[in-house]
């Protein structure tokens, strides 16, 4: 019976592993194709503005980080914003960090 027991849980610790490669890339694919699978993102509210919504720096995606669990497949983030992109909300920013640009030159508000 340890035998089996032991088998099960190596098939299922393999099983998340291969889900874990698989949907990370699926995810990592949702940035090139600008949509979350077959959802795409709303267009920018200001055209101008460089990158497309979830990629101008891409410190978001290159920050995004999954790991197997006794039972589950988890990706994670350490960056505070993507909440914000999940789930909607208001993003405080404090004067000393916001900038404008115009005509090429960064002009601080």
């Amino acid at each position: 019976m340890g035998t089996f027991w032991g088998d099960f849980l190596e098939l299922k610790h393999k099983i998340l592993n291969d889900l874990r490669v698989e949907l990370s890339d699926e995810f990592d694919r949702n940035f090139q194709r600008k949509a979350f699978f077959s959802r795409p993102w709303p267009p920018r509210k200001h055209i101008n503005r460089k990158g497309t919504l979830l990629v101008v720096s891409g410190k978001l995606r290159r920050s995004i980080r999954c790991r197997v669990d006794a039972d589950s497949v988890v990706w994670e983030t350490s960056e505070k914003y993507a909440a914000i992109h999940n789930y909607g909300g208001i993003i405080y920013v404090k004067p000393h960090h916001r900038t404008i640009h115009r005509n090429g030159k960064a002009i601080r508000q």
